[in-house]
């Protein structure tokens, strides 16, 4: 009886094991991508701003706004003052978009 109450305990601790896998990769997809190797001048983390949370720390020098849709999310990043004081760089999922003379006046 401790034989097979033993496999029982066993065979339920792998299988919960593995169910958590995923969620694992979901909830922690910046971590794995940004502490990676890769490429110099590459960011995988920018294929997931359509679904996942950002966290701020992640880029700390940007302005990163999550916003919340039923559990998905739409993330934008942007910086001002890049190269110029007037230039502006913002990505989300779908687009990047850079102006280099960006007029913002709630923004001066």
């Amino acid at each position: 009886m401790e034989k097979k109450a033993l496999w029982i305990t066993l065979i339920v601790l792998s299988i919960l094991f593995i169910i958590q896998i995923p969620f694992n990769f979901h909830n922690n997809a910046y971590y794995y991508a940004t502490h990676t190797q890769e490429k110099k001048d590459h960011y995988p983390f920018i294929t997931l701003l359509d679904s996942n949370y950002l966290p701020a720390s992640y880029v700390p020098s940007y302005n990163v706004e999550n916003d919340d849709k039923r559990g998905s999310y739409i993330v934008s990043i942007s910086k001002r003052q890049v190269r110029t004081k007037k230039d502006i760089v913002e990505l989300n999922g779908a687009n990047i978009y850079y102006s280099k003379d960006y007029n913002d006046e709630a923004g001066n």
